[in-house]
């Protein structure tokens, strides 16, 4: 298999002056297909058309005859027409095939184990501890929150920036001359200033704790299934995530309890 996704990712991977684009610096992710012609100088269709067509996929289940053949006849055509001009425009493929192909033998691996997922005990995840999740945040602010920064649940930033001038901390700035009040930040400025650890660890373990993400993961089969982005980071790892999905085992280790071998599957 040649993955021409991938492929070009490798291409283009840590050359910050192609990617992303120059009007579009905050842009996250990877080049999709029409992004990755344009960089290569390929025509393709227009980001609008490819929308509507999309929608209109998405939003049907029954399809006219006139449909049909748009969506087979053009529609995809034109997807595999452009993949296989792009795979044309890589010279990765041809001079490094054997690195190209335990890629491509990768991908078919990661869209194996999204398509089958992980299973869980839903219904304790579910049933449990989704309702107990406030519960367990303030167990964890009760412990922890020397400051009194939190209330109820909520983070209030107004109150760190009282105790930063307070103390009279040493504290970085956001280009506009605000605090920095990032859980990274805290955690560096916790290196420094050993009182502010208890926040730190605090910080830390109320954001990894988003079992309310990991519940819209879990399908009706009871499968946990999330996006794992391979080849995300310039390092080529894995970046598992989406906007309101987590993934499992990204997640504090007591919370991996929860895997649960389907009926007739045992673990070793």
């Amino acid at each position: 298999m040649l993955d021409p996704y991938v492929e070009n990712i490798v291409a283009i991977n840590g050359n910050t002056a192609v990617w992303p684009p120059a009007d579009e610096k905050g842009r996250k992710g990877r080049p999709g297909l029409l992004d990755a012609l344009k960089l290569h100088g390929l025509p393709g269709r227009s980001q609008e058309e490819k929308d509507r067509m999309r929608d209109m996929i998405l939003g049907n289940e029954n399809y006219t005859p006139e449909q049909r053949h748009e969506i087979q006849d053009a529609y995809n055509k034109d997807d595999v027409d452009d993949t296989t001009a792009l795979l044309g425009s890589l010279g990765g493929p041809v001079d490094n095939i054997h690195h190209t192909l335990f890629r491509g033998r990768y991908m078919a691996a990661v869209a194996r184990m999204e398509r089958v997922g992980l299973s869980v005990a839903s219904d304790f995840l579910l049933d449990e501890l989704v309702p107990t999740w406030d519960a367990i945040k303030r167990h964890y602010i009760q412990r922890d929150d020397e400051f009194h920064l939190y209330d109820g649940v909520d983070f209030v930033e107004e109150r760190l920036r009282d105790l930063i001038e307070a103390k009279r901390w040493d504290w970085p700035r956001t280009p506009t001359g605000k605090y920095q009040l990032k859980i990274a930040t805290i955690g560096k400025q916790a290196t420094r200033y050993p009182e502010l650890k208890s926040l730190a660890r605090l910080r830390d373990q109320i954001a990894e704790l988003r079992i309310n993400k990991l519940a819209k993961t879990v399908g009706p089969d009871g499968f946990s299934r999330c996006p794992l982005l391979p080849f995300w980071t310039v390092t080529g790892r894995n970046q598992p995530s989406a906007k309101d999905k987590m993934f499992l085992l990204g997640l504090p280790t007591w919370l991996h309890g929860i895997l649960k071998p389907p009926t007739g599957h045992g673990t070793g």
